[in-house]
């Protein structure tokens, strides 16, 4: 059985590897690329707003990204 995790990113672990990762041609019109989300979410918390990016890890290797944000 496959085993999915979401892991924080941190600079040390996966900030590399998360802006190599890329959709699928098809996808690129929905969602916005890994970098700048990463960007985004920088600017949102040093503006007192909250993100939460993780890398989605399958069996300990990344295979996606997602972001949580509000405020």
């Amino acid at each position: 059985m496959d085993d999915i995790t979401l892991e924080k990113i941190t600079y040390k672990n996966y900030i590399e590897t998360i802006w190599k990762l890329k959709v699928k041609r098809c996808q690129k019109d929905f969602v916005a690329s890994n970098n700048n989300s990463l960007a985004e979410a920088y600017v949102a918390i040093t503006n007192g707003c909250v993100a939460l990016p993780f890398v989605i890890c399958k069996n300990n290797k990344p295979i996606g990204f997602l972001m949580i944000g509000y405020g």
